[in-house]
């Protein structure tokens, strides 16, 4: 779970803690016969019965982020929704740019990618294949077969800091890089003065350079 996670769940916790603290108890009622549970309802499907198929085109899983995040969407739409996904992991670009002609020429209904580095080759492939719907992380997709999923980080991170804020205990105290030492200054070297007279060359020099001279 990603550090942004942590922090809205831990938001949650408090906020519905003091919501209850903060309730009038309701009066007891008498014991009745537990319900009888009610039975597990499947996943929604289209009226015309026809199961989607999702695929993430993506890098390698396992980097506590977009990956891993969009990784865990796309397992909340197996179970909650029904449809039918496949993940394809490849850290190389060449190779998630195949998987991703391979999906749409699977009959995939949206493919999947991440990274605004993935957007160029992403709008080639969604171009070639007008009939697949394409969508990408973290960057935009000028087709109109495409769309990007970009999220407003900054209002997360600010939310985030207000609540560190308010309660400092609950999630710890800020953490960033130590301070690094002042350097030493350097001590400065004496200046150069120039001599007040320059020298006087000797004559039998003057007289070599314009023998020597082709223009003298």
């Amino acid at each position: 779970m990603s550090r942004r996670t942590i922090f809205i769940v831990v938001a949650l916790a408090l906020a519905l803690a003091m919501v209850a603290g903060c309730a009038t108890p309701a009066p007891a009622q008498p014991t009745q016969a537990p319900a009888k549970p009610a039975a597990t309802q499947a996943p929604a499907q289209p009226a015309s019965g026809k199961k989607y198929k999702v695929a993430l085109v993506c890098g390698l899983l396992g980097d506590r982020s977009f990956v891993d995040s969009a990784a865990r969407g796309i397992q909340m739409a197996k179970d909650q929704l029904g449809v039918e996904t496949k993940i394809l992991e490849n850290a190389d670009v060449g190779e998630q740019q195949l998987a991703a002609r391979a999906m749409a020429e699977q009959g995939y209904d949206l493919v999947i990618t991440i990274g605004f580095g993935s957007a160029d080759w992403t709008t080639e492939i969604a171009k070639a294949y007008p009939n697949t719907k394409f969508a990408i992380v973290d960057s935009t997709l000028n087709v109109p077969n495409g769309t990007g999923l970009v999220f407003k980080e900054n209002e997360g991170s600010f939310t985030v800091g207000m609540i560190a804020g308010i309660s400092p205990s609950a999630l710890g105290p800020p953490t960033g890089l130590p301070r690094s030492p002042r350097p030493t200054p350097t001590p400065s070297l004496p200046s150069w003065t120039p001599p007040s007279t320059c020298p006087t060359e000797p004559a039998s020099s003057s007289r070599r350079t314009r023998a020597l001279s082709p223009w003298a």
